[in-house]
């Protein structure tokens, strides 16, 4: 099943065996940047840690206010989780992370 369409799966590591995936949200305070402006952020996490990164875009206000981009986030985290093998990855190795510490600590807690 293919990634909702607000998400790139273009950051994957060289080894061929199964490896941790992250769900990587972009900084931008729910306003600005793109997949594009934070791409290196998601190659790096892809190289340093080994893993697959599923970076997600996330509509903006002030023409998608709050919730939308959140409601964006939680979709794509959930969709990598329900669909994890399809990403070439390990059952027991999903990370969610971003640049914003309380948008991890409540889409982990919607994820429960």
């Amino acid at each position: 099943m293919a990634p909702p369409a607000t998400s790139r799966c273009g950051y994957r590591p060289t080894s061929a065996e199964p490896v941790p995936t992250v769900v990587f949200f972009r900084g931008g305070g729910w306003t600005t940047g793109d997949l594009d402006s934070h791409g290196l952020v998601a190659r790096c996490l892809s190289r340093d840690f080994d893993a697959v990164v599923v970076a997600v875009h996330y509509r903006r206000a002030p023409e998608h206010p709050v919730p939308a981009p959140y409601e964006d986030c939680l979709a794509v985290a959930r969709h990598v989780a329900d669909h994890i093998d399809g990403y070439g990855a390990q059952h027991a190795r999903l990370a969610v992370t971003e640049l914003y510490t309380q948008l991890k600590h409540q889409l982990m807690a919607a994820m429960a």
